[in-house]
């Protein structure tokens, strides 16, 4: 579940476009080159989807910058830097960043090498929803193991005298084949049937599976119908371009934000002009 809210979002903001504007009048104007592609080595939507990757689960993303304008100084190109590469070094008092390090080494503030900070407007979901993570692992590799070694539910004991493995072998083939046919079972009195450990049905896998992907989907603002989560019935019909405007505004929508007003700063971007994604052109054309 958590993978596959993981590649919708990144998914859908990362194919967005993003577009320059004048504060002023709205006018659109053209895109520095660093919009269109952040980083030379791969197309923007790769950057942008792990960019957002960060957002959700750490909460913060970096961009390192690689290169800077000569006539403005401003970042021209950026790479996106894996958020256990980052340190963080606060002051004495914990209240400000002094500098950031990348494999352990000490990066400037700004120029070339600094990081480019983006900041999420929800908490990390690493953070908020660890338990319900931790539970569906542990649900996930316990199901795991009852398929790897399978154990039998129930024996034939035989109080009378043992018989041959050929007689064994025949009446557990005509028990299972009795089975099969007819729920009502009849035995000798030498024989006994005894049941022990728990059904796939009775050890509940699926329905706490269901339940846990719910409280996922919950825990990350994503539309449980989305996930196939049979646990939320409650869904009512939709267009799609509904559909799509409710996923944007209740899921998307704080990282879009982040992205976008990050963007929008002084210092990546001239004053009197903002970045926006073309959300109205693309995601719900």
């Amino acid at each position: 579940t958590v993978s596959k809210i993981r590649n919708s979002m990144c998914g859908v903001i990362g194919g967005i476009p993003l577009e320059l504007f004048k504060k002023s009048t709205g006018e659109q104007l053209p895109s520095p080159i660093w919009l269109d592609q952040p980083d030379i080595r791969q197309p923007r939507s790769v950057t942008i989807s792990y960019l957002v990757e960060s957002l959700i689960f750490f909460g913060v993303g970096y961009l390192e910058v690689t290169n800077i304008n000569k006539e403005d100084g401003r970042p021209s190109r950026f790479a996106w830097v894996q958020n256990a590469r980052v340190t963080v070094k606060l002051n004495a008092y914990s209240t400000e960043v002094d500098y950031y390090m990348v494999n352990n080494e000490k990066r400037p503030m700004s120029g070339l090498g600094s990081l480019v900070t983006f900041q999420s407007l929800q908490p990390p979901v690493l953070t908020t929803a660890a338990r319900t993570i931790r539970a569906a692992l542990d649900l996930e590799y316990a199901a795991s193991i009852s398929a790897a070694t399978p154990m039998p539910t129930s024996v034939l004991k035989n109080s009378g005298a043992d018989l041959p493995e050929s007689v064994v072998s025949g009446l557990l083939a005509n028990w299972k084949q009795a089975r099969q046919n007819r729920s009502t079972a009849y035995l000798t009195s030498t024989l006994e049937l005894q049941t022990f450990g728990f059904s796939p049905k009775e050890m509940m896998y699926d329905d706490a599976k269901q339940t846990l992907s719910t409280e996922l989907c919950r825990a990350m603002n994503f539309p449980a119908y989305m996930a196939s989560s049979d646990a939320n019935s409650s869904y009512t019909y939709s267009n799609i371009l509904d559909s799509r405007k409710e996923y944007f505004a209740y899921t998307l929508a704080p990282y879009v934000c982040a992205i976008e007003d990050r963007f929008s700063m002084d210092d990546l971007t001239g004053r009197g002009t903002y970045v926006r994604m073309a959300v109205d052109e693309t995601f719900l054309r």
